[in-house]
């Protein structure tokens, strides 16, 4: 059966991790060893410059630096290489000298300037566990005019990321240095215009003097090394010391390129440079948008999840370079679902007894001061039970952190990384992680510090927004990401680039560059996010007088005017010129370069810049202003101005408002930093929603939630909650999204609410540049009852999903979403595609494909002429032979009754078949034609069989050279067919085993997306729905007459409306399986309604296509068919996704109602009527657009009888007839009205719709053919001889491959056998007259008659041997041992399934018997 269905299941795996390398602090810290020194040499081809200090030589000390410079962070790389003994190395040392002064004796002679001094750079190594440089050590140092001969540690260590590793005796010390560090007294400040000479020593042994590693004195010279560079160096330009340094001769440490070294534990506190962030798998925000502490918490667990690296930062030291005191930041965990929640930013109840009700805290700090217990820095081990910290080494005697380091960028960002192991031996006061346990995680921070509890804490005095608190819920084993706040250089230019401007952030300082394409003035504003530009906004405005000065204007706004001179001026002018940078559209304009402080300590009139978002507006003019100072008077810009938010501090460009529509919804949105705002309205006044999950995760299911309206009294209500299923959102009980605003108006909702983009909740979906599935959703008139928690509202009325990337501006990246719907469609798509592909292949293929000789007919000559000629001639070209044209005198009916000859009998006996049952007929010798047509007789033997007379020879070799004859297979084909083609075991079952197993593998996909391969996010209910929407399209596919499915697979349309039947079950099955899970919900929401709705019609449909229905009710059955469209109507309704597979199905049907009208909607007039008892013959013109085959079937409407009612037919005229006829028995209502109609008239209107069908196979390529009939049922029978035997035809014979044609009629009487007699009887006739036709083997039997009763002379009584005949048929067909026979069979499902079977049990070994039915009901 070419629509059974073949199933492909491909599952894709893709998993794939990338685990980035850890930088400097963030290297994973072992909780009990230290790191050591790995064995191997760094790679240097990282680094850009190199220079011997001390060249290399066998058996000698040598030093060389390589470095590179680190643009972004504003530091240098530097690696400092020394050829000494390791592993107990030596030391080697560089030092910064500055130019200004001559080296001596390796730098140590100073000259009397402030800056005389060698800002040294230390590194050693030591495998003695009690050494000071165990396992190894690089040392910020200094070496000063008072002791020159002495490096001193700088108790401000400027070196991070300290690496030293060691090879073949070589010592590698790499770190990182900021160009400049902020400690003016002992690092030099490398700059573009500062050169140093480089200084250094090197030696195999040390001395650990001051805490510094040196050289041994009493060592030999030869030993260690000393000395200066040759010449100067400027680390930011290339110089004449810096060279490639040779490679090739520095054999030993340059033959390894695997980078594997530890990491130093430093204890010094770093400055200047943000630590690198991409060593840590998470980040989570704790402080909101608003707040501008800016507090992070960065972590990685180990990957055997014993320890936990941490990375806490805070904005809480921007006094540490004016006080030398940082503030202070701490985080601390407090189990999550305990009877007594945290409050007041993890300051649980002191009284309320618990095992676990404590904070486990860790808080930390910085102080420039010696005596401070926070010297350096301070990561300290505590707890927090009531609103006292507590230390808990001096509570408990450990300290479970350890890694610790503490550094602090330029902008005043503390960080703190420490490692922590999930358990620690203190389970007092540590809470023993589990990394898949849901906590609180409390946060505190102030940039003022207090030390009363030897713990790091704000001073109960700074309130307000001085400090912060707070909590998160999270787990550490699920993923969080946030944005990095290192600051970064940007730039911003306006969309008609007509204004730019960049700036950068150093040292609490921020430079701005701006450039317009006006030669007047311009200026820049700043504002709060919430805060209109202009109105209450910091401004600056400069220009460039007429004397070439620059002119700067600090100033403040409160409304729409020119701004207001601030007393307190704190812009600086840097440069100007008369030129545009950034790209603008005209190199003409005016650029000018100033400076300020993020915060100038002006709280009245001046924005303090943070960390945070911004109002960044702009303006400019082309006209110069008047005047200076508070006296200056400038034009007002007009259109030359706009406005953007933007992070002057943690590099983030401008984010514009974007949009989005569909249907009745609207959002716009706006990101600021951290945090977005969105604005959601709609047609309707009830409530709006909008919802975020991950980009092909369902939009209902797993998806973080925001619902809003209006309520009665006008106060606007927001809910966020997350879903887990297809229901009503559950409350969050931490509720991140914040109302702004919320308005009802003229049939329009609309909600302004703002959130962050990480909100760092469990059940929040985390917004990052990154497509997102972005669902909404609206009810038109219900408003909700109940507030926050309380809440109860109804389905929604509308709704859609789309994915998109709300960081570029709302640009739909994917819009196919894949559900069980489009997945099951795609898959029996490509299934019957590629089918398609083959079939259509494999026919092109035979096209080219050589005649098999072995095949074509042997058994006669090629003939010398039409053996038909004659009797043409006689018609005079008007030759039409057939049931309504040609009967024979009586005397050649009489010879029809005879046998030919005894030895006939006996070989049709030796054969196998019963001579009752089918009679061997005479020869012609002569027949006389009532209309004197007369047939040439046939050359016999003198034994009165036919002889192989060349007169009617045989067929051309072009009559039948495109026909190969059917192989009959082998004996595992045949199995397999035997197996596959037979029938159901079931009484009165006419379903093929491979029907049965297609339409089975088509259940068993269906049900996996259920059971075995669901979809993520489709939970059994949803998928059943999804399932139902996806057959109601299929349904549709086998049930128009003029299917795409005829020309894709050749499935005609009798036989795929058994699929049809079957879908149309398995739709109702999928849709009540659906409905049942929501049962309790019917009558309660719209949308279960329409649902209901449309189950209640493809309920009705299935109830009025039962069999019997069909079969004596058929134009009953036809019309109440059309409630499937009220299924399709309420499907839709109920759900958007039902609306493309509505659509597709209604358009094929709709097309297949056009093609039907054209055919079939012109009424004309039947040519010929033939009444018989009880039925009619029918003969009409043909279609003009039809292609006529054997086996087809029409539908037919007489408008005279019923105007709509249309009833299928089998044509019992042969394709190549000139007319069509149709043979009609009274058996219903509407055809017993034919009947008699028929009767009355003569001649009827008639309307065709049609043909359709035909059989699955050409039998003329058979040697043997069995024609199976029953009554009316031989119709297609009667064609097929028609066609064979050329009846009615004016064409040559044509190809064919037939011998024998086994003809079986079962008729009830001998009236029914009238019906064809005639035709029965010419065929015959030729038969047996004309040699090149098929032998034809007539086994028609009247059922009803007895032995005694008069026949016909063709018929017999009692009913076929099917046995005998089939017996007889194969041994006709054989060819050696091999058989193949075409088998078709019409008439009384009884005597058709007897058939089948028969054909099924024959085949077997080298036999096969091809069977094909007719459908006798739809």
């Amino acid at each position: 059966m070419k629509f059974t269905l073949a199933l492909c299941v491909l599952a894709v795996c893709v998993s794939g991790w990338a685990e980035g390398q850890i930088l400097g602090p963030q290297q994973t810290f072992s909780a009990t060893v230290p790191s050591t020194v790995q064995r191997l040499a760094p790679t240097v081809n990282q680094y850009t410059s190199c220079i011997d200090l001390q060249p290399y030589a066998v058996n000698q000390p040598s030093v060389r630096m390589y470095w590179s410079i680190d643009s972004v962070n504003n530091a240098v790389n530097i690696m400092m290489r020394s050829q000494v003994a390791c592993p107990t190395c030596g030391y080697v040392s560089v030092g910064l000298y500055p130019s200004t002064y001559a080296p001596f004796d390796g730098g140590h002679q100073y000259g009397t300037g402030s800056n005389a001094f060698v800002d040294l750079w230390a590194a050693s190594s030591s495998t003695n566990v009690s050494a000071n440089c165990y396992p190894w050590c690089i040392n910020d140092a200094y070496m000063a005019p008072g002791r020159p001969y002495r490096p001193i540690r700088d108790a401000k260590d400027n070196l991070y990321n300290k690496i030293l590793s060691y090879s073949n005796g070589m010592i590698y010390a790499q770190f990182t240095r900021p160009f400049i560090t902020g400690d003016n007294f002992y690092d030099q400040n490398m700059t573009a215009t500062n050169e140093f000479w480089l200084v250094y020593s090197c030696n195999p042994y040390f001395n650990m003097d001051n805490n510094i590693p040196e050289h041994y004195y009493d060592q030999g010279s030869n030993t260690w090394c000393s000395g200066s560079s040759d010449n100067v160096v400027n680390f930011s330009l290339n110089s004449t010391a810096v060279q490639a340094c040779n490679v090739s001769n520095d054999l030993p440490p340059q033959t390894f390129t695997v980078q594997n070294m530890g990491v130093q534990q430093t204890t010094s506190t770093i400055v200047g440079v943000a630590p690198k962030t991409l060593g840590y798998d998470n980040c989570l925000q704790l402080t909101g948008a608003a707040d501008p502490h800016n507090i992070y918490l960065r972590w990685t667990v180990s990957k055997d999840n014993a320890s936990i690296n941490f990375m806490l930062q805070g904005l809480v030291a921007q006094n540490y370079m004016v006080t030398g005191e940082a503030g202070y930041v701490g985080v601390g965990l407090y189990p999550y679902g305990t009877m007594y929640p945290p409050y007041g930013g993890g300051h649980p109840d002191q009284m309320i007894p618990s095992t676990d009700n404590f904070t486990d805290l860790w808080a930390a700090s910085a102080s420039m001061f010696n005596g401070s217990r926070c010297f350096p820095f301070c990561i300290d081990d505590a707890y927090m039970i009531g609103y006292q910290p507590a230390n808990d080494v001096f509570s408990a005697g450990t300290d479970d952190i350890t890694g610790k380091n503490v550094m602090i960028d330029n902008s005043g960002n503390l960080y703190a990384m420490f490692t922590r192991a999930v358990a620690t031996p203190d389970t007092t006061y540590d809470q023993q992680i589990d990394i898949n346990k849901q906590y609180t995680l409390l946060y505190s921070c102030s940039p003022y510090q207090s030390l009363s509890y030897a713990v790091p804490e704000h001073q109960v005095s700074n309130t307000g927004a001085a400090r912060c608190a707070g909590m998160k819920t999270m787990t550490f084993s699920q993923n969080y990401q946030c944005t990095t706040t290192t600051p970064t250089g940007t730039t911003y230019t306006s969309p008609n680039k007509d204004f730019f401007v960049s700036w950068s952030v150093a040292s609490g300082m921020i430079t701005f560059t701006m450039s317009s394409i006006g030669v007047g003035w311009l200026g820049i504003g700043f504002s709060a996010v919430t805060v209109p530009p202009h109105t209450g906004s910091d401004m600056v405005v400069a220009w460039v007088d007429s004397a070439g000065a620059v002119q700067i204007i600090d100033g403040f706004s409160s409304k729409q005017t020119q701004p207001t001179y601030d007393v307190q001026q704190d812009a600086t002018a840097i440069s100007s010129m008369k030129t545009t940078t950034g790209g603008l559209s005209s190199a003409t304009g005016l650029t000018i370069q100033w400076s300020r402080k993020l915060d100038t300590g002006d709280a009245t009139n001046d924005y303090v810049i943070s960390n945070a978002p911004l109002t960044f507006a702009w303006a400019y003019h082309t006209d110069l202003p008047t005047g200076t100072g508070s006296n200056a008077q400038y034009m007002y810009h007009g259109a030359s101005r706009d406005n953007t938010f933007l992070n002057f501090v943690g590099g983030g460009g401008p984010v514009a408002g974007q949009t989005y529509t569909s249907g009745k919804f609207s959002a716009t949105w706006q990101i600021s930093g951290t945090s977005i705002t969105f604005n959601m309205s709609g047609q309707a006044v009830g409530w709006i929603s909008v919802g975020f999950s991950a980009a092909g995760v369902d939009a209902h299911k797993g998806s973080d939630m925001i619902v809003g309206w209006v309520d009665t009294t006008g106060a606007v209500q927001i809910i966020d909650g997350f879903s887990s299923s297809q229901s009503q959102p559950t409350y969050d009980e931490q509720q991140d999204a914040i109302p702004i605003s919320g308005t009802v108006s003229g049939g329009q909702i609309a909600i302004v609410f703002t959130r962050a983009l990480n909100t760092g909740d469990v059940n929040d979906y985390a917004i990052t540049n990154n497509p997102l599935t972005f669902a909404w959703a609206l009810h038109t008139t219900a408003v909700p009852t109940g507030t926050a928690a309380t809440a109860m509202y109804t389905f929604h009325t509308d709704y859609d999903e789309v994915v998109l990337d709300l960081f570029t501006g709302g640009v739909v990246k994917i819009l196919v979403k894949m559900t069980p719907a489009l997945s099951l469609s795609f898959v029996v798509s490509a299934t019957i595609l590629a089918y398609s592909f083959v079939r259509f292949g494999w026919r092109l293929v035979k096209c080219f494909l050589p005649v098999n000789k072995a095949l074509q007919q042997d058994e006669h000559d090629v003939p010398d002429q039409d053996p038909l000629k004659d009797i043409k001639s006689s018609r005079n070209g008007k030759f039409l032979r057939g049931s309504m044209a040609v009967d024979y005198a009586n005397p050649a009916k009489e010879a029809l009754k005879q046998p030919d000859n005894e030895e006939d009998d006996e070989n049709e006996d030796a054969h196998g078949e019963d001579p009752h049952d089918s009679p061997d007929l005479p020869p012609k010798e002569s027949g006389e034609l009532k209309e004197n047509v007369e047939f040439s007789p046939s050359k016999r033997s003198s034994d009165g069989r036919r002889s192989k007379a060349k007169n009617y020879g045989q067929f051309s070799p072009e009559m039948y050279s495109k026909l190969n004859e059917k192989s009959s297979g082998n004996k595992g084909t045949n199995f397999v067919a035997r197996i596959t083609k037979a029938r159901l075991p079931f009484r009165g079952a006419q379903i093929a085993v491979v029907d049965l197993v297609g339409f089975g593998i088509y259940l068993f996909i269906n049900l996996g997306y259920v059971t075995w391969w669901p979809l993520q996010g489709y939970t059994p209910d949803i998928t059943w729905g999804y399932l139902a929407v996806a057959n109601a399209f299929f349904v549709a596919l086998p049930a128009t007459r003029n299917s795409v499915l005829v020309y894709l697979l050749g499935a005609p349309f009798d036989k795929t409306i058994q699929f049809h039947r079957w879908l149309g079950y398995l739709c109702l099955v999928e849709s009540t399986l659906h409905w049942a899970y929501y049962f309790p919900y019917t009558l309660l929401y719209e949308k279960c309604i329409t649902g209901l709705t449309s189950w209640i019609f493809v309920f009705l449909v299935f109830l009025t296509s039962v069999d019997k229905m069909r079969r004596f009710y058929f134009n009953t059955f036809y019309t109440l068919h059309f409630l499937f469209l009220g299924f399709y109507i309420g499907g839709v309704g109920h759900t958007k996704e039902f609306v493309p597979y509505a659509a597709l199905a209604l358009i094929l049907y709709g097309m297949d109602r056009i093609v039907r009208f054209f055919l079939g909607a012109v009424p004309k007039r039947t040519l010929r009527i033939n009444v018989h008892e009880g039925a009619v013959k029918i003969n009409f013109s043909k279609n003009a657009f039809g292609s006529y085959a054997l086996g087809q079937y029409v539908f037919l409407n007489f408008p005279e009888i019923g105007l709509l009612e249309w009833h299928p037919f089998t044509l019992s005229s042969g394709p190549a007839e000139p007319t069509c006829e149709v043979m009609v028995k009274g058996l219903g209502d509407h055809t017993k009205k034919l009947v008699q109609a028929s009767a009355e008239k003569g001649k009827l209107w008639i309307r065709v719709d049609g043909p359709y069908g035909k059989w699955p196979f050409n039998i003329m390529r058979y040697r043997t053919v069995i024609l199976v009939s029953g009554g009316v049922g031989v119709t297609p029978c009667m064609a097929a001889l028609r066609h064979i035997y050329h009846i009615n035809r004016e064409d040559k014979l044509g190809d064919s491959r037939l011998k024998s044609v086994f003809f079986v009629w079962s008729c009830k009487d001998a009236s029914d056998f009238h019906w064809y007699g005639d035709v029965l009887e010419s065929i015959v006739h030729l038969s047996e007259s004309v040699a090149n036709y098929p032998k034809l083997h007539n086994h028609s039997h009247i059922t009803s008659a007895r032995e005694s009763d008069p026949l016909p002379a063709l018929a017999k009584p009692g009913r076929p041997r099917l046995e005998k005949i089939f017996e007889a048929a194969e041994n006709a067909a054989k060819k050696g041992e091999e058989a193949r026979i075409a088998v078709i069979a019409c008439g009384p499902e009884s005597l058709v399934n007897l058939t089948w079977d028969e054909t099924s049990k024959r085949t077997q070994d080298r036999n096969r018997f091809d069977f094909h039915h007719e459908t006798f009901e739809f």
